[in-house]
């Protein structure tokens, strides 16, 4: 063999043999990440703030809630007033034509509240064409709207007929109250004759009232 060919033959055979050498050395783990943080670097920009968001659906109805304490007690009301009175005679058979015929007394007990009055009895007006007028008076006065009727007779004609007088007055004193029923002429008319309360019971109520809510 010459001496070219036997180096050629060493070489192939050192080779064979490394490969195998590093085939069966096993490999190490993996390392540490190096560190990416950059050694005297500034922070960046703060960015701008975004747009405000759509408004969101409505939620949904809570549960009801507890029932609330009791409240105080409240202040005490002011008590009604009942002060009424009535005045009934039998029989009075008043031919007067002018004049207070009956009256009756009340004691008002507050300067804001009102009188009721009422009338009720019988009445006629006889010859033809004439005209008499029955009327309240408080204390001689009567009320700025009067609380009165009127009636006329076609003929001579003696007819008794029921009657009522009904009205409230305003604006009279506390204290005690003579309210009168009286007769008189009527406006613009012939006078005729009054008759009051015959055969029969003839009464003024008088009541006291509050003034309505």
């Amino acid at each position: 063999m010459s001496v070219s060919m036997h180096l050629v033959f060493c070489l192939n055979f050192l080779m064979i043999v490394q490969f195998q050498f590093f085939s069966t050395v096993a490999v190490g783990p993996q390392g540490p990440s190096g560190n990416s943080h950059c050694c005297g670097c500034s922070p960046g920009t703060p960015g701008y703030p975004g747009n405000p968001g759509n408004p969101g659906i409505p939620g949904q109805h809570g549960a009801p809630g507890r029932q609330g304490a009791k409240g105080a007690p409240g202040l005490p009301g002011s008590s009604a007033v009942s002060n009424w009175k009535q005045c009934a005679w039998k029989n009075v058979n008043s031919d007067l034509d002018n004049g207070k015929i009956s009256e009756c007394s009340i004691t008002k007990k507050k300067e804001n509240t009102h009188l009721k009055v009422y009338y009720q009895g019988n009445m006629r007006v006889i010859t033809a064409r004439t005209c008499r007028r029955w009327f309240f008076t408080f204390n001689g006065v009567e009320c700025s709207m009067p609380i009165d009727t009127a009636v006329y007779s076609g003929g001579a004609w003696n007819i008794i007929r029921a009657a009522t007088i009904v009205g409230y007055c305003s604006g009279v004193p506390k204290g005690n109250v003579l309210v009168g029923l009286n007769v008189g002429a009527c406006a613009g008319s012939k006078q005729g004759n009054a008759y009051t309360g015959w055969n029969s019971v003839s009464r003024i109520i008088v009541e006291e009232v509050e003034t309505p809510y």
